[in-house]
């Protein structure tokens, strides 16, 4: 049976894996620094040979916190996926610990070449044996988040780094954990000098060439002679094309004159960008970037040990309050600014400034600026900034004071302004008309294709036209549609000259003014838009054992497949129980199939019913587009 992917948690794994002339076949002369005779692992420094899997390569020497708690850091040897210890990079260990982080130093199964002969085992991920070194990080890791705390661990925060053909381990490792643990599970990357794309790395001119400098190692790991292998065997490790929006955060550091191509650092920078993923690229230059792996780790620790704690960073948001404005004195508006998915280890702040909307300081209100510094403690944490609201008895529209977050944290955060409404009290018809309902609801899923689009109003409104009342599709085009008003419901509707396309994000947008949508004193209404996801949701097409099977086999395993590719199946969403409880079990994908695997750890008890079932959910097993699947159970025997 292969070992689980791992829970959620907060943990770094570090691998040298080093690209020698046995791995990938290039020179050697810029690849790891030469062997240096490691010092005993001492207590209580460093406590040696811990075993956490039932192979004899399954052990790990620790590097315990004195006091406190603190990021994980895994350090995973290297060797060209086929050979190395863990003692050959106890120097980066040492760093890391030094750095402020639990390190776990870890050994683990290698690969057996060369492809074919007997005895020989593939590191990658496939289903041709045993051995996958992925799933020994994912066990490695798993035990861990269970037995961490007692060293010291912060498991609430993962991160993996490795170099060489270790980069290539944890930066897939990093993806597929994600996958199918939930995104945020593994909280960054950084892999230094990993081949990133086997295919342009056999084929660095395209189909047709051959790099002949390629080793031993390579072939080991992927379990086919280069010449011979598959696009599926080439593209199937490779983190370039395990791109989804679970991934990491990614920092990628590679020389510029170093054996690994600078290329193979860029195309997955390049690629994650243009997917909306996080990713910070760093080619290292002058004599440093000659190095390779983990050799350039010296030059670069700073912003590596920095990444490491940082990435990931917590999210600051703030509300957006209304008030009343009233015709004298003051009033207080409250914005409330949440902080989330931080560590509770950690104090944070965040700046913040009031700024005009509508509203002019000094007029309609007092301005304001200051920083809110929130202890360590669980997230979520909030706190509250009050500006002060001037009332006044001018014939006015309501206007409205914004409040804006700032500093180091705040980059590329979403909801960092809050939008204050100061409401008129005063006598005239100055109130914009709004939206009372929207269908299909906003972030609504699994919306059938052949669904109009319909939006209420608080009032008689007119401006309605296919430029006001638009639907486009998540690449921006506008869907053609026909658009009406109901003067008597106040309904609006936008009808799909065509059916709309499965498992599609739209976004429907009303566009106020008052020359657009508008009341009938020509307030405009506030432009609006909403999302909404269509489905199909995924479906259980196959399971085994059947519903209702009796005298099924002790040692089979379970298996459900799905009508689609799908993500968040794990030993928490595919579970299997008796009336005693849950069974412990192994969930693992079949290959690159829609079949998922339940393999019990211990053969079932003779003449007992199981129940089987798969959750379904926002947040659980659901399509790639984000549709849920409806949770399913059914119930087997098993047999003497």
């Amino acid at each position: 049976m292969s070992p689980p992917l791992l829970p959620r948690a907060a943990i770094v794994l570090v691998s040298t894996l080093c690209l020698a002339s046995a791995g990938l076949g290039l020179t050697t002369a810029s690849a790891e620094d030469p062997p240096v005779e490691p010092p005993p692992c001492v207590s209580p420094i460093c406590l040696d040979n811990l075993p956490y899997g039932p192979d004899a390569l399954h052990q790990m020497d620790i590097y315990p916190v004195a006091a406190g708690r603190a990021p994980v850091v895994v350090v995973v040897h290297g060797g060209g996926w086929f050979g190395g210890e863990k003692e050959g990079v106890y120097r980066v260990a040492e760093e890391l610990s030094a750095a402020g982080f639990a390190v776990f130093n870890i050994d683990y199964r290698l690969a057996v070449g060369p492809p074919g002969a007997a005895g020989s085992l593939s590191g990658a991920p496939d289903e041709t044996d045993d051995l996958n070194q992925t799933d020994d990080i994912a066990l490695a890791v798993q035990w861990i988040i269970a037995n961490g705390a007692q060293y010291g661990a912060d498991v609430s925060h993962i991160s993996l780094i490795g170099g060489s053909s270790g980069a290539q381990l944890v930066a897939l490792a990093g993806q597929l954990i994600n996958k199918t643990r939930g995104p945020g599970t593994i909280r960054s990357v950084v892999e230094m000098s990993g081949p990133m794309d086997f295919d342009t790395m056999v084929h660095p001119g395209g189909p047709g060439t051959l790099n002949n400098e390629i080793g031993d190692g390579m072939p080991a790991y992927l379990g086919c002679p280069v010449a011979d292998c598959t696009e599926a065997q080439l593209k199937g490790p490779s983190p370039l094309y395990n791109i989804d929006p679970t991934n990491p955060a990614f920092l990628l550091v590679n020389g510029d004159a170093e054996m690994n191509p600078a290329q193979q650092a860029t195309i997955l920078h390049d690629a994650l960008i243009a997917a909306g993923e996080s990713s910070t690229l760093d080619i290292v230059t002058g004599t440093a970037g000659r190095k390779h792996g983990f050799s350039l780790f010296p030059s670069e620790d700073t912003e590596i040990i920095a990444f490491l704690k940082t990435a990931g960073a917590p999210t600051f948001t703030v509300d957006d309050p209304s008030l009343t404005e009233g015709n004298s004195g003051t009033r207080s508006l409250t914005f409330t600014v949440t902080l989330t998915g931080d560590s509770d280890l950690d104090p944070s702040a965040v700046d913040y400034a009031t700024g005009d909307g509508t509203a002019s300081a000094g007029i309609d209100y007092v301005a304001t600026s200051g920083t809110l510094n929130f202890a360590a403690g669980p997230s979520p944490r909030a706190q509250t900034v009050t500006v002060t609201i001037k009332g006044d008895t001018t014939v006015e529209t309501d206007e409205t004071v914004l409040l804006t977050l700032g500093g180091r944290r705040i980059m590329k955060q979403k909801n960092a302004q809050g939008q204050g409404t100061i409401l008129t009290d005063d006598d005239g018809d100055f109130q914009p008309p709004t939206v009372t309902k929207k269908t299909p609801p906003p972030n609504r899923q699994g919306v059938a294709v052949g669904t109009n689009v319909t939006a209420a109003f608080s009032e008689p409104v007119q401006g309605f036209s296919n430029t006001t009342f638009t639907l486009k599709d998540s690449a921006g085009n506008v869907i053609p549609a026909g658009v009406t008003y109901n003067a008597t419901t106040l309904l609006a509707t936008l009808d799909p000259i065509a059916k709309l396309a499965a498992d599609t994000r739209y976004t429907a947008t009303l566009t106020g003014g008052t020359s657009a949508i508008r009341d009938m004193a020509g307030n405009g209404l506030a432009t609006t838009a909403w999302t909404f996801l269509t489905g199909p949701k995924p479906k259980v097409t196959a399971k085994a054992p059947a519903s209702g099977a009796i005298g099924v086999s002790r040692t089979a395993n379970v298996t459900v497949n799905f009508n689609e590719p799908v993500i968040a199946v794990s030993d928490t969403t595919f579970t299997l129980t008796t009336v005693t409880g849950a069974v412990a079990a192994l969930v693992s994908q079949s290959g690159t199939t829609n079949q998922w695997i339940l393999d019990p750890i211990q053969s079932l008890a003779a003449n007992t019913s199981y129940t089987v079932t798969v959750t379904g959910g926002p947040s659980a097993i659901r399509d790639i587009a984000g549709n849920p699947l409806v949770t399913t159970k059914w119930t087997f025997q098993t047999g003497a």
